[in-house]
């Protein structure tokens, strides 16, 4: 089992409001997890099973970023999340989400993340499409026709930058 990384809180030591947001966000990606399992219809499952490989395959393709005062990576497995939620819907995208969370979280990582961290990851890439899904189904993405497909990628985009990134701690 690979170490933890060095000089990382553990959910104990964090402080009170940071362990009230972490819990949130697991508890409403959870919540999020189970409500999108509820409505899966499998109504292409060949794609589905594609993109989940895919969704696996790209979480474990890392780009590194060199930051100021540390590193983060950026994971290609978010194209494939973004596919998926035009191509299948929200149920099937935020499960793929989800899978792809998990594995950037945890495979081909040099330091294992603590769980919470882990969690926390997972779970807010969960919400993040589950959130954009529900927004893409008030904008009646059902209408057939590239100038739909266009309109309503170009509103969700910047909704699924803006909510992913709007999680992670400062």
């Amino acid at each position: 089992m690979k170490p933890l990384t060095p000089g990382t809180a553990t959910f104990r030591t964090l402080p009170a409001v940071a362990q009230i947001y972490v819990a949130i966000v697991v508890l409403a990606g959870a919540a999020s997890l189970a409500a999108a399992a509820m409505r899966l219809r499998f109504d292409h499952p060949w794609q589905f099973a594609l993109l989940m490989a895919l969704a696996l395959g790209t979480s474990a393709a890392k780009i590194e970023l060199p930051l100021g005062r540390g590193h983060s990576n950026l994971s290609l497995a978010h194209a494939i999340n973004f596919w998926a939620l035009l191509a299948l819907g929200p149920a099937e995208a935020t499960c793929i989400a989800t899978l792809s969370a998990w594995g950037q979280c945890t495979l081909r990582v040099g330091v294992r993340n603590p769980p919470h961290r882990v969690l926390f990851s997972i779970a807010s890439l969960t919400l993040s499409v589950w959130v954009v899904g529900a927004v893409a189904v008030l904008l009646n993405w059902g209408e057939p026709g590239i100038a739909s497909l266009l309109r309503t990628a170009a509103i969700i985009a910047p909704i699924y930058f803006l909510t992913n990134t709007g999680m992670v701690e400062k």
